[in-house]
């Protein structure tokens, strides 16, 4: 369970919550919202922000260039409470969106990778979804972490040994992912069943 709350961490790490949270506070006290019932409402904690608000602010601003960063907001937190169904369609816009920058397609494609090896069960398709991510951020972290934590959930630990591996002599490591990756690898190698 413990690796599994790091892979999710992971997923975390690749979007920018400070950034998703300017955006909402924007959306809510700047713009006419007030058919929403939100124009005065006071946002300091991304949480205080109801699913369904932020359903609403999105479907009435789907041309904002800013959206995108809601949307993987509102994704993460439904995939968080295990509600993949409803992460999977704002995911997908995120990726789609010609607004959203290349942080956000890498953290939407991270997102849908991990849905759907987490919730069908299909490593190849999630591990393609992450080459996407990899042709956007070659060097990304995360992305890699998460690469090698779906080949060793799927049974293919020669390759998840190689990817963390791989990664695990990253001169830019933090001590922190260091010591996750070494974790990950070790259960690896030790033929762990992945928990």
């Amino acid at each position: 369970a413990g690796r599994t709350r790091t892979a999710v961490t992971a997923l975390i790490l690749i979007g920018s919550a400070g950034a998703v949270l300017v955006a909402v506070t924007s959306f809510l006290q700047d713009r006419d919202e007030t058919a929403l019932g939100v124009a005065d409402l006071q946002v300091e904690d991304l949480d205080e922000v109801s699913n369904q608000t932020l359903e609403a602010v999105i479907a009435a601003n789907l041309d904002h260039p800013q959206i995108s960063g809601m949307r993987l907001a509102l994704a993460d937190r439904y995939r968080e409470e295990g509600d993949y169904r409803s992460a999977f369609p704002h995911y997908f816009a995120v990726v789609e969106s010609e607004t959203s920058d290349a942080g956000q397609r890498v953290a939407a494609l991270a997102g849908l990778a991990w849905i759907t090896w987490d919730g069908n069960g299909e490593a190849d398709t999630a591990l393609g979804l992450l080459d996407r991510a990899l042709e956007i951020q070659p060097g990304s972290v995360p992305v890699r972490f998460l690469e090698g934590r779906i080949l060793h959930c799927s049974g293919q630990s020669d390759r998840s040994e190689r990817v963390l591996s791989d990664l695990l002599q990253e001169p830019s490591l933090t001590v922190e992912w260091k010591q996750i990756v070494s974790d990950e690898l070790a259960a690896v190698e030790a033929r762990e069943v992945c928990a």
